[in-house]
């Protein structure tokens, strides 16, 4: 009978799955183990790669050993992450080595990648390149292009890191390196002008495999405009792989920050000034400071765990001086190179000026048939009926869909009947709220009343502005409720307490149901009594989140709070009344048995007029929720109702083990009962950052 671990190996699927769930260092550790080892690991070391330069840690394009090592195994990277000064750096590697190519090629067989017009030139700066190959393999890649202040300490900076215009030529380049993508993330892509827009819809046409885009563009300058705005969207719609399935576009304007601190106000470029540090060439550029790469250095030659991975651990300022040295000899060569007239920064960019018939495609007409998830941007004043309908046309099949806002040039309830028409599938609704900006406060309410009843699965409604009651929430939410198992209203103001009963009351399938706010501001909150005026109608839930007004009692004159009495707690007629209303809810709470993530929190409101008195949850708690009874004393506790709380993970909301309250009434005997009950619990809020740890 064969071993365990020989039955591993003819396993193959299985170990792909447990390799895949293995770190860098431990996979590299196996590697090195022996060579059975080695050459079913080997390729995984190099299947996930995060290139973002992190301050003061080990940074992969800061070590020659592993560019060297990326280079060679290349074909093997399947997911990758990229910062904005990183790619800056990759682009001139990838360029470096497609250059290579193409010299060592005879124009007759020439087969390396083909350096279209658009691509910008190298940069000239005292960093040099080592050739990385195209990673044409990958099928997952990331650009996180948004712009921090530590990547200005990057030891392999390169001057185009400040130019948005190549940022952007850049990015598309090694976006059509790899044809095989099936999701591509492109985040704070800055965009000046329309012609970018259309280089980045060409790029993302080409790629046949695309499945999943997520972009996120930052639009800059005059350009910035409502018909501009619309015209940045669509040409990403327009230019979709006809088999995608899911698209997520958002806009933001950038307003007026400056990230291009090196170019003028012409659009070009300062570098000349010092051309001996910051330039840009295509013809002529030391490409191989550390020699070339043996044609004959491949996997399968090279034995040795040093030949086939890069160190962790090894010593990075050596390199990094490696990097940066370089001597009066070298330059000197360099100078006496021949006198070919380089490409300059104005020169590209005047170039690309000229080029508008670059790009002369028309965009794909049909809808995408494929398409279900969709995330249209936040439309701006100035967009028409017509586009709208257009947009929509194209999202027909779509499953999910998160509702743009939309200023006041449209009716909501065209929008909402133009969603009806056209998007005839939706499951999944979301309607967010511009971070600046107005929209229509009833938009989410006119959708949600259009669509056919008993269809949607999931509403997602974030920073909704209108005032919800139960009357609405019947002609809108509950036509749903026998099909609905996802509410949530996150950042939702006035969502009125009768309007939330009303939901807890009549969805039946509910799993997850949230009303949730940013602290301290003003709250959408469930009165005590409509907590308990009906049992709610779904016992199925894994996450809730609520907030529950309990009325503030007024106490006689020089009376203790009821934890606090002594030697026996006599409650009067209005605290036992409440402290009934309060069991009730802890029943109908525990009846809640696949529990996973609870957020509860409880404010205080005035018996006048039911408002609330402190919006801070945290300094409240529920009165005897999470405490055991004491029968000597008389004192009231109701934690043992939660017994079958058995998959509960997460606890927050008004459970902090520092108020008066919880000073008196949480000891030892409840941590006990929570560890025994609550095999699951992995977290609770029970202390805020200024709080001292109680034993």
């Amino acid at each position: 009978m064969s071993s365990p671990h020989e039955r591993l190996f003819r396993l193959p699927e299985l170990l792909h799955q447990i390799l895949l769930r293995l770190s860098t260092g431990d996979i590299f550790s196996l590697i090195t183990t022996n060579k059975l080892m080695r050459d079913c690991c080997a390729i995984y070391l190099y299947h996930t790669l995060k290139l973002e330069f992190a301050y003061g840690a080990f940074n992969i394009l800061a070590s020659t050993r592993a560019k060297l090592a990326i280079s060679k195994n290349a074909h093997h990277v399947q997911k990758l992450t990229v910062g904005h000064v990183d790619l800056s750096y990759l682009y001139n590697c990838l360029r470096a080595a497609v250059d290579k190519d193409i010299e060592a090629s005879p124009p007759a067989d020439n087969l390396a990648v083909p350096l279209t017009s658009y691509v910008p030139p190298l940069d000239i700066c005292l960093i040099e390149f080592v050739p990385i190959s195209p990673m044409i393999n990958l099928t997952d890649l990331t650009l996180s292009l948004v712009h921090v202040c530590a990547q200005t300490h990057s030891p392999y900076r390169v001057p185009s890191f400040h130019n948005s215009s190549m940022t952007v030529a850049q990015a598309c380049w090694v976006i059509s390196l790899s044809p095989r993508l099936v999701n591509l993330t492109i985040l704070g892509l800055v965009i000046k002008e329309h012609r970018e827009v259309r280089l980045l819809g060409e790029t993302i046409f080409e790629l046949s495999c695309l499945r999943s885009l997520d972009v996120k563009l930052l639009v800059k300058g005059s350009w910035h405009s409502a018909g501009s705005w619309y015209k940045a969207g669509s040409t990403i719609v327009f230019n979709c792989p006809r088999l995608i399935q899911k698209l997520w576009i958002e806009l933001e304007d950038y307003g007026s920050i400056d990230t291009d601190m090196d170019e003028d106000s012409d659009g070009g470029s300062d570098l000349d000034s010092d051309d001996e540090e910051y330039g840009m060439q295509s013809h002529y550029h030391n490409l191989y400071a550390y020699g070339e790469i043996e044609q004959d250095q491949d996997m399968d030659g090279d034995n040795s765990a040093e030949g086939m991975s890069y160190e962790y651990d090894g010593d990075v300022e050596e390199d990094y001086d490696q990097e940066m040295d370089y001597n009066g000899q070298e330059e000197e060569e360099e100078e006496q190179q021949p006198s070919e007239e380089p490409w300059s920064l104005q020169l590209w960019e005047s170039q690309q000026r000229n080029e508008d018939e670059l790009m002369s495609r028309p965009g794909r007409c049909e809808p995408l048939m494929e398409l279900v998830d969709v995330k249209l941007w936040n439309f701006v004043k100035g967009v028409t009926e017509d586009e709208v309908i257009w947009l929509f046309e194209h999202c027909s099949k779509a499953e999910k869909l998160v509702i743009p806002s939309f200023e006041h040039d449209i009716n909501p309830k065209t929008v909402a009947n133009i969603i009806r028409s056209f998007c005839t599938r939706i499951r999944r609704l979301t309607f967010t709220a511009p971070e600046s900006g107005s929209w229509s406060d009833t938009l989410p309410f006119e959708v949600l009343s259009a669509m056919p009843e008993q269809q949607l699965r999931e509403i997602n409604c974030r920073g909704a502005n209108y005032k919800m009651n139960k009357e609405m929430a019947q002609r809108s939410i509950l036509r749903h409720s026998a099909t609905l198992t996802t509410v949530v209203f996150n950042d939702c103001q006035q969502i009125a307490s009768d309007a939330i009963q009303a939901v807890l009351a009549d969805c039946a399938c509910l799993y997850d149901f949230q009303v949730c706010w940013p602290e301290g501001e003003v709250v959408s909150f469930l009165h005590l009594a409509d907590a308990i005026v009906m049992p709610w109608a779904s016992t199925k839930f894994t996450r809730l989140g609520l907030t529950i007004g309990i009325p503030r009692l007024q106490r006689e004159c020089r009376q203790q709070p009821y934890y606090l009495r002594s030697p026996r707690c006599v409650l009067s007629f209005q605290e036992k009344r409440q402290f009934t209303q309060l069991e009730c809810l802890y029943r109908q709470l525990a009846s809640l048995k696949d529990l996973v993530y609870l957020d509860l929190q409880a404010l205080y409101t005035r018996t006048s007029d039911g408002t609330i008195e402190n919006p801070f949850y945290y300094e409240h708690t529920f009165p005897g929720m999470m405490s055991l009874a004491d029968p000597k004393s008389g004192r009231p506790g109701f934690l043992e109702v939660f017994a079958g709380w058995d998959k509960l993970e997460v606890l927050r909301g008004s459970f902090r083990v520092s108020t008066n309250e919880t000073l008196e009434t949480m000891g030892c005997l409840e941590s006990g009962w929570l560890s025994q009950h609550w095999p699951a619990w992995k977290e609770a809020e029970f202390f805020q950052w200024f709080d001292e740890p109680r034993e």
